[in-house]
């Protein structure tokens, strides 16, 4: 398993891009997530469509439900 970290403007490829490559090469991503962020709540779909485990974080650290930020927790 490796680790890469990722930051605002982060790398050369544009976001949507990258983002997808990160989904795709990881075996689980952690997401924090301010509730707003478009891209972050983008890796989290792409992550759900892709079946790529995603654990999403509060920036005071305390953990969403899945239900909390995926469209339909049932699909």
């Amino acid at each position: 398993m490796s680790c890469c970290r990722i930051t605002a403007g982060s790398g050369g490829a544009p976001p949507l891009i990258r983002d997808r490559e990160i989904v795709k090469e990881a075996d689980l991503v952690l997401a924090v997530w301010d509730g707003a962020s478009r891209g972050t709540r983008y890796v989290m779909e792409q992550c759900r469509k892709t079946n790529t485990p995603v654990r999403v974080y509060r920036p005071n650290g305390t953990p969403y439900l899945p239900m909390e930020w995926q469209e339909d927790p049932f699909a």
